[in-house]
């Protein structure tokens, strides 16, 4: 029950909220298969938390909140869509839409030449489509997290194996509620 409420004190309301509107998003993995939804979405509800632990208040949520599922559905818009631009200025165009997405949402900004090398991978028509979003994905991963405005996580891993097998338990069991 103490791990129960351990975890539960850590994740913030905002981060739930917003990991529920990516799995209420079923347009955001539209052409997508099953495989590339699957990692898109893993993707997307570790960023929800990380743009959830970051609100500061219900307003900032809303803007966030906005900013976040255009920034994910403009991702799934490009995996499935670049084969119906072979323009190279189309890819280039989304990317930038989607800097100013990132931007609000406190995730990395591409530098030009990032820039230019997502767009190589998304014109390239005989890369498939999971390729291509696993190549996006790990650009626009944070290589820190995204800074949170909630003090810095402690140890409260127990100290006798007992505990820490009983807070497994409730771990488990949390996911499980929350459908994992």
């Amino acid at each position: 029950m103490e791990a129960d409420a351990i975890l539960m004190a850590e994740i913030s309301p905002y981060a739930e909220q917003f990991r529920a509107v990516v799995l209420d998003d079923a347009g955001m993995t539209d052409g997508l298969n099953d495989a590339e939804a699957q990692v898109f979405i893993d993707w997307a509800l570790k960023l929800a938390e990380q743009v959830g632990a970051t609100v500061a208040d219900d307003s900032d949520a809303e803007t966030k909140q906005g900013s976040l599922t255009r920034f994910l559905a403009g991702i799934g818009r490009v995996v499935t869509r670049r084969h119906e631009h072979p323009e190279p200025e189309w890819a280039t165009e989304k990317l930038r839409s989607q800097l100013e997405h990132s931007t609000v949402i406190g995730g990395p900004t591409l530098s030009e030449e990032q820039l230019a090398t997502v767009t190589t991978t998304i014109n390239d028509h005989a890369l498939p489509n999971m390729e291509v979003l696993q190549r996006i994905l790990a650009v626009y991963s944070p290589s820190e997290p995204i800074a949170a405005s909630s003090p810095a996580p402690t140890d409260t891993t127990p100290a006798n194996p007992l505990a820490q097998d009983e807070a497994v338990r409730g771990l488990r069991k949390i996911t499980k509620k929350l459908g994992f």
